[in-house]
């Protein structure tokens, strides 16, 4: 009896194995088929089985559940001039507009949505989704938008190409969306637009080209209506009807590491921006200004916004405007041009930081020319090896690189001389001049340098003079170039500024203080 007992063991054992392999355990199920126009209204995975053309003025195919993956197999979803929509994730008409009615975990990848009214769309103004993935799809030839987000949250969309729509890809109440590796091209009005509280969303390697065709305002990229801490970053914007980037009454997004190049309208434009940031993005060749404003509230932030390779600015939260111009077509300079290239500047409430590329910075200073006068930018520098010229501007005018070499004769440049500090009071008083070009204490019949006065070398072929006199006295300096700056914290009546015995006291910039 052991023995039989045993060998029934031993038989039965291999018999349940074979009966229940465990590799037969969650297996996954085959994609269910889909041929025609029709509602996903059960979880589970779903696929094209071939192109399919509708005419309804709803969804073509409406996925209608959570925990749906719809997989296009590569093939169309086309409409007949239709005015619905080819793929539509939403729960449905009937769903109240509250969040745990949003649907959750769906996937809609490797397809095209073509001629519909929106191509694909991600819920509607009465509800949304949470976790949807948009995935490998062209949206092309559609009237309204390629692919719309509306009221969604947490949605992902990847490799998405948006040609030849209304709007190429439009966010409408969207929050913590990521989209990447996106492409909106030759779209009748904006190439990705996010409007309507949109907020702390991230577009990664966006591509906005010649969109903008159909509207005067059409832009390659607009962010609009509230919306907020989004961040466009790595784009490529370029070639649209309008501005490159808009911003109207939108606050602290930031474009970042991008370009911005060749739009008919301005690079940026704000109507207005509230503390849009620019940080590290390049501008050059559009048809308007590199930033502009059309609005009396209009901020921006800067950090790096580049000129092409002529030249940078950065400042903090203000209305400036920026525009490239030729420095030929402003009036006569007190010295030779550095380079053909200027910034004009408006709207600087503080201070703006300019850098000029410059073949041979450190024979160059910064200038600004304010729409009637010359005026050296005070703490300019040079760098000989990054090939820049430097400094703060603190005012509205044109900015512009110069030779530190003398002006040619009859040009308006000072002359050089024998400068003297005279004081016209028994007060003492210090002062500090700036000479771009070289200075050597002398003296005359009446008065002389003495050791005290120092002369430091700037480092970008200017010096500085630094002395005191009182007492009806005064110092005497042999100077070789231009003085460029004098100051002193002593009234206008206690000195006089001598130049070979000419008074010369108002020809030589300030800042002087006023009696």
């Amino acid at each position: 009896m052991a023995a039989a007992v045993v060998v029934a063991l031993v038989l039965v054992a291999p018999m349940t194995a074979v009966a229940v392999p465990p590799s037969t355990l969650g297996a996954a199920q085959t994609a269910e088929q889909v041929d025609s126009c029709r509602t996903l209204d059960e979880p589970g995975e779903y696929e094209l089985a071939g192109d399919v053309t509708g005419s309804t003025d709803d969804a073509c195919i409406h996925v209608a559940s959570s925990g749906v993956v719809l997989d296009g197999n590569g093939h169309t979803v086309a409409g007949q001039n239709s005015s619905g929509t080819g793929v539509l994730v939403f729960r449905g008409e009937d769903a109240p507009a509250v969040p745990e009615n949003a649907l959750e975990n769906v996937t809609v990848r490797n397809l095209t949505a073509a001629n519909w009214s929106n191509g694909v769309a991600v819920g509607k103004l009465d509800g949304g989704g949470n976790d949807v993935r948009v995935a490998d799809v062209t949206a092309r030839d559609n009237e309204a938008t390629g692919v719309r987000l509306v009221d969604s949250r947490n949605v992902t969309v990847t490799d998405v190409t948006a040609t030849d729509n209304g709007d190429g890809v439009l966010l409408w109440e969207v929050q913590n969306a990521d989209l990447r590796d996106v492409t909106a091209t030759g779209n009748a009005d904006d190439g990705v637009m996010l409007t309507a509280v949109s907020r702390e969303n991230t577009l990664r390697n966006l591509t906005a080209t010649g969109n903008g065709g159909d509207s005067e305002n059409g832009a390659g990229v607009y962010l609009s209506t509230d919306t907020g801490d989004n961040v466009v970053a790595n784009a490529r914007v370029a070639d649209n009807q309008g501005p490159g980037v808009r911003f109207s009454d939108s606050y602290g997004n930031t474009l970042r590491d991008s370009v911005v190049a060749g739009n008919d309208g301005a690079g940026v434009f704000g109507v207005p921006a509230n503390d849009d940031a620019l940080r590290n993005v390049t501008i050059r060749g559009n048809g308007g200004p590199v930033l502009a404003h059309d609005h009396a509230r209009s901020r921006f932030v800067a950090d790096g916004l580049h000129l092409g390779d002529a030249a940078s600015v950065s400042f903090a939260s203000g209305p400036v405007g920026v525009q490239r111009v030729d420095a030929t077509d402003l009036p006569e300079p007190p010295r030779p041009l550095a380079s053909e290239d200027a910034v004009a500047l408006s709207g600087v409430e503080t201070s703006v930081a300019a850098a000029l590329s410059v073949d041979d910075a450190g024979d160059s200073s910064l200038w600004r020319y304010d729409g009637s006068d010359w005026q050296r930018v005070a703490d300019g520098s040079a760098d000989a090896d990054a090939g820049t010229v430097s400094g703060t501007v603190t005012g509205d005018g044109t900015v512009v690189a110069l030779d530190a070499a003398d002006s040619q004769e009859g040009d308006g440049a000072a002359e050089d001389g024998t400068l003297v500090v005279q004081a016209t009071t028994e007060g003492d008083f210090g002062y500090l001049f700036v000479v771009d070009g070289d200075v050597e204490g002398t003296e005359t019949e009446n008065v002389a340098a003495d050791s005290t006065d120092r002369v430091v070398e700037n480092g970008n072929g200017t010096v500085t003079v630094v002395g005191s006199t009182g007492s009806n006295s005064g110092d005497a300096f042999e100077v070789t170039g231009e003085v460029v700056e004098f100051y002193t914290p002593a009234p206008a009546s206690a000195y006089v500024l001598e130049r070979d015995g000419e008074d010369v006291t108002d020809e030589i910039p300030g800042p002087n203080e006023d009696e």
